[in-house]
């Protein structure tokens, strides 16, 4: 998993890489996941309902390092 920050050391970015340990995935492949959250959401972008509630603790850090105004509107508990 990677943060990266501008030069004012605030996060602007995340990425994470893994692979399923659940056997879900039959493929063997990765997953790039979390890609760059706070730029889409700059964009328009907003989160799926069913996604926040699925993937609420992975939200919770992004609304924590970002602080983006969407996940407030959205409810994302702290």
């Amino acid at each position: 998993m990677f943060f990266i920050e501008n030069a004012a050391g605030e996060k602007i970015a995340t990425a994470t890489a893994f692979y399923d340990i659940y056997g879900c995935d039959t493929s063997n492949d990765g997953w790039l996941h979390w890609v760059a959250c706070k730029v889409y959401m700059d964009l328009g972008f907003s989160p799926v309902e069913e996604n926040l509630k699925r993937n609420h603790e992975g939200w919770q850090i992004v609304k924590a390092l970002t602080g983006h105004r969407k996940l407030f509107e959205h409810g994302v508990p702290e």
